[in-house]
């Protein structure tokens, strides 16, 4: 009990919520749960293409905004609306929309959902939304430039680039807003490197770094199915977190 207690419910309140303990636990408990999404996909029938990817884009902006609203107290803070509880919702919303074969339409009523309940606040800053995005645009439109250059035909896989242009708008949006605005980063690793290099932008190469081989392996994987749902669920927390961080910023 004591473990428990240390690692994940007292983490739970605390400034920093992810320790080594509870952040490896959550890792494998997803993969797992990504695992039995896929069985359901292929037993639906549903094809795991960039047009699933894009199918989510409702179900991301729902958690993205749920996890905003809590940082705002807009929300109060609960198991289910924060990770990974929020993820295990946002999930099984997902789930139930397969099953209904209607997962469009219930990401859609996710997302309404919010502001007819919670109401929508007022935005702001969005010289930053401006610079952010034409930022992010510039460095992925670079990085596929550069891939095609090295000819790493592997990279040039629509579900790639969408699973590193996620994780990209993560580490370059979170650089900016540690610079910009001050705060801190709760994950593990990211933290302890920005700590020690004494800069938020060590982020960017810190990602990219272990992104790249991530993304090379699934592609050459002989799982292609898994793997590219592998690369939606990259791109699906890369672009979430991205956004809640995003949203924060204009709700200053």
């Amino acid at each position: 009990m004591a473990f428990l207690e240390d690692y994940f419910i007292e983490p739970f309140s605390a400034t920093y919520e992810y320790n080594i303990v509870n952040t490896l636990t959550y890792a494998l408990l997803a993969f797992g749960g990504l695992f039995l999404l896929y069985k359901l996909l292929i037993k639906k029938k549903i094809a795991i293409d960039q047009k699933l990817a894009y199918m989510i884009i409702p179900y991301l902006l729902f958690a993205a905004i749920v996890r905003a609203y809590v940082d705002n107290s807009l929300i109060q803070k609960t198991f289910f609306s924060v990770s990974p509880g929020l993820y295990l919702l946002t999930t099984a919303i997902f789930i139930a929309g397969v099953i209904l074969n209607k997962p469009k339409f219930t990401g859609i009523v996710a997302v309404l959902y919010l502001p007819i309940k919670y109401g929508l606040p007022q935005f702001q800053n969005f010289k930053y939304l401006i610079f952010i995005l034409s930022v992010v645009f510039v460095a992925i439109w670079l990085s596929i430039k550069l891939a095609k250059k090295l000819r790493q035909k592997w990279f040039n896989n629509k579900l790639t680039i969408l699973a590193f242009s996620g994780q990209l708008f993560d580490a370059i949006n979170t650089s900016f807003i540690l610079h910009l605005f001050g705060g801190f980063e709760k994950h593990v690793l990211p933290r302890f490197i920005i700590e020690k290099t004494g800069t938020p932008f060590s982020f960017i190469p810190l990602k990219i770094a272990i992104l790249l081989p991530i993304l090379y392996y699934l592609n050459k994987s002989k799982e292609k199915e898994f793997s590219k749902l592998i690369l939606i669920a990259a791109f699906a927390l890369g672009f979430a977190q991205g956004l809640r961080n995003l949203i924060n910023v204009l709700l200053i």
